[in-house]
């Protein structure tokens, strides 16, 4: 896998090969990558910074891969070393393109804690590294990448709160000629209380509408006039070309919230200010109008990241034409990361699925509110219906899909107290003892000797004899294996 992720983004930032050293046993290798990234001018990550989402991906992919391996016996040292290794590259290789490029300091933030905790545990192997030029960053409890998390937090209980008022207000033309519930509810005094105090709440959720998206257009925006508007006429022509690849890397992450975000809050506007009075029977039309976009617009974004994806994908599976399907130990590395690499795939069209259905269940019971259906009131209730127990099934959904996301934390190879695992007792990198070999661990002896071929446990990934083919996986790594199981490591290391 080691030798493949490198030789791949070696191709995407214009670099040949980009080299594993692997220390002997008496032999120590001081780390020079970092400082020779430092003397490398802002040109050299130029076409870096539109490739920042795929190489994101890429490391992504490699640490969830990293953790699996470290949980599942039978991996050789050497090769998990290999993998800190070019974790630890890609590590040091983007946290300058988000710092001095992109400005996105929560990711410098997690890149130079991830950065620690491979060095931490490549020191037990080693390997030398000098004093880390990485400064402190204090991250504001305001900072915009936290207002981004925090809207669709927030979106649910908005959303339900607001449909489910429309659900009530549909109910009351269906039920009000039923003495029963005339009596006991609408003309109780408790229903009058509700009757009364429903005005206010229709400004609140009106108003909700176009405040709501305000704090999140407002930090993209403000993100992206940061690469246009200082210096951009002063600054030297190698100044400016970074400012504008930085601009449109930034674009890459915030096109869909930008678009989404900038006709909700002018929908909402037009609603609250402009198409009142007579004009605000247009106003569902305005609504209506919006879902549509919804649709189209995820359609967009689904296609799109779908088409990143797949595209990496399909370099994977020409680097193994060209090494001619042979059983050689880069072929192995490159089918294995190729599987995990097909597993978030899987995952990320499954979350892009729920989002089209999410848009089109929710047209569909939009269109029950248009004015022409006002003559039966059971049509508006259940167009209601329908778009409240869409926004509650999908958000339930949602959720336990995150529960499935392919685990990339490599900080869970550090305790708490941040100290890497090898110093806690619990280290898959101590010295060479003799040991026990694991029982029941599924490995067969001649397989774990052989040249970088491996059967895995049931969990594990297996490698079989056949020519290449890449299948995808219908479900993604479960969210246990990516993660340290104490009570059974890796053999290797202990």
């Amino acid at each position: 896998m080691t030798v493949a992720v490198l030789r791949h983004m070696g191709s995407l930032i214009g670099i040949d090969q980009l080299p594993v050293t692997s220390p002997g046993d008496n032999e120590t290798v001081n780390w020079e990558f970092d400082k020779e990234l430092a003397k490398q001018p802002a040109t050299f990550f130029h076409p870096m910074i539109t490739k920042h989402l795929e190489l994101s991906v890429a490391y992504s992919v490699l640490c969830t891969r990293l953790l699996h391996d470290f949980s599942r016996p039978g991996v050789s040292k050497a090769e998990l070393v290999e993998q800190l290794v070019a974790a630890l590259m890609m590590a040091e290789l983007l946290t300058p393109l988000y710092r001095d490029f992109l400005g996105e300091w929560h990711e410098v933030s997690r890149l130079q804690n991830e950065k620690k905790v491979f060095r931490d545990l490549l020191a037990t192997q080693n390997y030398s590294f000098g004093a880390s030029d990485d400064k402190a960053i204090v991250l504001s409890s305001w900072s915009g990448q936290r207002v981004r998390g925090a809207t669709p937090n927030w979106n649910f209980p908005r959303l339900m709160f607001g449909r489910s008022r429309r659900l009530f207000t549909t109910l009351v033309p269906i039920i009000k000629d039923f003495e029963l519930v005339r009596d006991y509810l609408i003309e109780s005094k408790f229903g009058r209380k509700v009757a009364a105090l429903d005005p206010y709440l229709g400004v609140v959720v009106s108003h909700a509408s176009w405040l709501f998206f305000a704090p999140r257009l407002t930090v993209n925006s403000i993100v992206l006039l940061n690469f246009l508007v200082p210096s951009w006429w002063t600054a030297t022509k190698d100044k400016r070309m970074g400012l504008w690849l930085g601009f449109l890397g930034q674009l890459q992450q915030r096109w869909f919230e930008l678009g989404n975000d900038s006709l909700w809050m002018t929908s909402g506007l037009l609603n609250c200010f402009v198409l009142t009075g007579p004009l605000a029977p247009l106003g569902i039309y305005v609504t209506l109008s919006l879902f549509l976009f919804d649709v189209l617009w995820a359609r967009l974004r689904a296609r799109i990241e779908h088409n990143r994806l797949t595209g990496q994908q399909q370099i994977y599976d020409n680097m193994a034409l060209d090494m001619g399907g042979e059983q050689t130990r880069e072929w192995l590395e490159l089918k294995s990361y190729r599987e995990h690499f097909a597993q978030r795939v899987d995952f990320e069209d499954r979350r892009l699925f729920v989002t089209l259905v999410n848009t089109q269940m929710l047209m569909f019971g939009m269109c029950f509110a248009f004015p022409a259906f006002a003559a039966t009131p059971l049509l508006p209730f259940l167009g209601a219906l329908i778009v409240l127990t869409t926004t509650f099934v999908v958000n339930r959904h949602v959720q336990g899909l995150g529960q499935q996301r392919p685990v990339d934390r490599v900080i869970a190879l550090s305790d708490k107290s941040g100290k890497s695992i090898y110093e806690t007792g619990l280290t898959l990198f101590r010295p060479s003892e003799p040991t026990e070999p694991p029982k029941n661990t599924g490995l067969e002896e001649e397989v774990r000797k052989g040249m970088g071929k491996f059967i895995s446990n049931e969990k594990g990934m297996s490698h079989s004899n056949s020519e290449p083919h890449f299948p995808v996986s219908q479900s993604p790594l479960a969210s246990s294996d990516p993660t340290i199981r104490y009570d059974s490591p890796n053999s290797s290391f202990m």
